[in-house]
């Protein structure tokens, strides 16, 4: 994981940016050792600017994945505590929370993907558009899935029993 670092240029006086300074700097990603860093002002001499730099943490693209996961792992119905989780063959799912009391009929509907260990479900909104949530797979058998987010949270499910899934009793398709 590294750190996207942003830099931006205000005046003091009105806090409005001049064009050509904030075309000035550059937006670059930087792989860092430590974790979020909070935002500082630094004074830029006698200019009358303030730099603001601001941190925080992404997901480092250019190492890959130690092993690569296939869609063909991820499908079927996942469990983790209440939250169940079904993903189709054809990149469509379903998760529901029986916690909340939601069934499976009642289920929100999504699209995904998986490149390498990246994981992306894509849940749509009431007023268009959609919200994708990305997790990184790192371990997917016939029994458990383990994903993480680019916040450090991991995640851990275990498959449904085959008896047991939505698909056999709601012929979900």
């Amino acid at each position: 994981m590294g750190l996207l670092i942003v830099a931006g240029c205000r005046h003091k006086k009105d806090n409005s940016v001049p064009p050509e300074v904030v075309d000035s700097i550059p937006q670059q990603e930087e792989t860092l050792p430590s974790k979020v860093v909070t935002p500082v002002k630094v004074p830029v001499k006698d200019s009358g600017l303030v730099v603001h730099i601001d941190t925080m943490p992404v997901h480092d693209r250019r190492k890959k994945p130690a092993v690569i996961y296939t869609p063909e792992q991820v499908v079927g119905e996942w469990v983790m505590g209440t939250l169940h989780e079904l993903y189709k063959a054809d990149g469509s799912g379903m998760a529901w929370d029986v916690g909340e009391d939601v069934q499976a009929q009642e289920a929100k509907a999504f699209s995904w993907t998986l490149e390498e260990n990246r994981l992306t479900a894509y849940y749509p909104i009431l007023v268009g558009g959609v919200v994708p949530q990305v997790s990184y797979v790192t371990l997917v058998d016939s029994i458990q899935m383990v994903r993480r987010n680019d916040y450090g949270e991991v995640f851990h499910y275990r498959r449904a029993p085959q008896e047991l899934t939505v698909e056999r009793f709601f012929h979900v398709r």
